[in-house]
């Protein structure tokens, strides 16, 4: 409940004057929110005929389309929307689009640590420690020291 609603449900009984001086509010406040109260009611009206156009947008997609294609949707159809009002009220009814299926390249190489540093296993046994060379690169001055186990 907010403290506006809370000062009006109140109001007969303990009047706004105090009510505000109570809880820490401005009486301004409590009679901003008075006012405003049928264009609050017409904006729930509005985004309810919005959520029933986007229900049938996004079931017509079969669930792909997402905040910015169902604007575009809404403004081909001649309506003025913002993508933040769609987005809320599709927030508010639940809906959201399904994301893209990835496909995925199992042809890629992948770099691994034993690919790139090929052991020398001569030097491993030694009480020095071993080099690895770096095959992959051009460059053949990289050199990698390993401490054996």
């Amino acid at each position: 409940m907010s403290r506006s609603r809370f000062v009006a449900s109140r109001q007969r009984r303990h009047g706004v004057k105090r009510l505000c001086r109570v809880i820490g509010f401005a009486r301004s406040n409590c009679y901003r929110w008075k006012t405003t109260a049928p264009d609050r009611a017409a904006r729930t009206v509005a985004d309810a005929r919005l959520a029933a156009r986007i229900r049938t947008i996004h079931r017509d997609s079969t669930g792909t389309y997402g905040v910015p294609r169902i604007t575009a949707e809404l403004r081909d159809a001649g309506r003025v929307v913002n993508h933040k009002r769609v987005a809320r009220v599709m927030r508010g009814i639940g809906l959201a689009a399904f994301g893209r299926l990835h496909r995925h390249n199992t042809r890629r190489r992948h770099c691994y640590l034993g690919q790139m540093f090929p052991i020398d296993y001569e030097n491993s046994l030694s009480s020095t420690p071993a080099t690895l060379t770096h095959a992959a690169s051009p460059v053949s001055n990289i050199r990698v020291k390993v401490q054996p186990l």
